[in-house]
């Protein structure tokens, strides 16, 4: 059985469970949705952005209240 995580923090009426991934990534992957409430490792290529095309090798951490 995967493993599932309830957050509150995101602003939704529905209630979402997220099913996160069973094994680790590996390293220089991150976590990613595949848009129906599943999560998987993967590698992480050019992440599109509110101003443009941003590419990162550095992790990205959004706290609460930031704008993204």
């Amino acid at each position: 059985m995967a493993s599932t995580i309830q957050v509150d923090k995101i602003k939704s009426t529905s209630g979402d469970t997220f099913t996160l991934p069973t094994a680790d990534g590996t390293a220089g992957q991150s976590l990613q949705t595949n848009g129906s409430l599943g999560l998987s490792f993967g590698d992480t290529g050019i992440i599109s952005g509110k101003g443009g095309d941003v590419a990162s090798a550095d992790p990205c951490v959004i706290g609460e209240g930031d704008l993204y």
